[in-house]
This record gives C-alpha cells, structure tokens and sequence, in this order.
C-alpha cells in the first residue's frame, strides 16, 4: 500500500538555482486543509531551522473560522523553519485571511497574484 503522505509530499522546484518547496492547497475544503497540513507539518519539521523558502497555492480554499484558525495554527508552527514564504491564489476579501495569520502569527508572508512573481520574490528575498 502507498502511504498518503508520499502521494501529497509538497513539490519542490529550482528557481534561479534556490530550491522552492510548494505547498498545494487549492480547492481544500477543512478536511482536506487538515489533512494536509498534518502532512506538510512532518515534511517541514524535517528540514533545518531557517532552510526553506515556501510557496503555498491557496487558489480555491474553502476558507471559514476553523480554516484560518487552522492555518493560524499551521504558520505558527512552520515559522521557525522558513526563511521567506509567498502565497498565492488569494484575491478580493480573501486576502483578509492572509492579513488575519500574519497579524496572529508575527510572520510577514507576501501575497502575489502568480507563482513567477512569488518565485522571483522568494528568491531575491534571502
């Protein structure tokens, strides 16, 4: 049997010759949200203190209080890790729910509108 965790093991890609890790959250509902950030909190927690930089799609979230709270939750813990980290795939009052984990978690994440601009960002950015 394949684990769960080798199917949804976030991606990895070389930009400008920094390794991105992309987290995909696009279209998850709680359930999925859950889930997947248990996964992505062990593959994280894995890597040194500071190493990462992180591009997180939350295109299509079904965001609601337990959603943020989740994600609260989730930057929280990931922050002594990462070293920059860029979402996208928010737009119009959605981009509160980014407002709303920065001012809770302390953490500074950027908003782009496409994964080229939040690579370039990210990489220029450590």
């Amino acid at each position: 049997m394949i684990k769960e965790s080798l199917l949804v093991d976030p991606k990895t890609s070389d930009y400008k010759g920094k390794v991105i890790t992309e987290l995909d959250f696009s279209g998850a509902d709680y359930f999925k949200a859950l889930s997947l950030i248990g996964i992505f909190k062990e593959y994280i927690s894995s890597h040194p203190k500071k190493s990462l930089l992180i591009l997180t799609d939350m295109t299509g979230v079904k965001v609601n209080s337990r959603v943020i709270d989740a994600f609260k939750e989730f930057t929280a813990f990931n922050k002594p890790y990462v070293l920059a980290s860029a979402v996208i795939g928010l737009a119009g009052p959605y981009k509160i729910f980014l407002n709303t984990v920065n001012y809770f978690t302390k953490r500074d994440i950027k908003l782009f509108s496409d994964a080229a601009s939040a690579k370039e960002w990210l990489t220029s950015h450590v």
